[in-house]
């Protein structure tokens, strides 16, 4: 299927997220709804980015249901770093 090569996994949303590297070299975004709390936000998400396409929104491209019930939502990888893990300025 893919080797993550790159994993998020301590979240306040309670969902896990990975870079996923497909045999092709394509790479990937997973979230990954781990609570009952980050279903829910996770199936708003969804809705929300069925309902609005803009070219700053990344598209979500794939969903799917994880081995215990729960989905994980499947975006573009896009390099670069949050704002609030970049280094200091000062």
């Amino acid at each position: 299927m893919g080797e993550v090569f790159r994993a998020f996994r301590d979240q306040d949303s309670g969902c896990v997220s990975y870079g996923v590297r497909i045999t092709d070299g394509e790479r990937w975004f997973v979230k990954e709804a781990t609570t009952d709390a980050a279903q829910h936000a996770l199936n708003r998400a969804w809705a929300f980015h069925r309902a609005v396409r803009h070219p700053v929104i990344v598209p979500r491209r794939h969903r799917f249901t994880t081995g215990d019930g729960r989905t994980a939502a499947v975006t573009p990888w896009h390099d670069g770093e949050w704002p609030w893990a970049a280094p200091s300025a000062s």
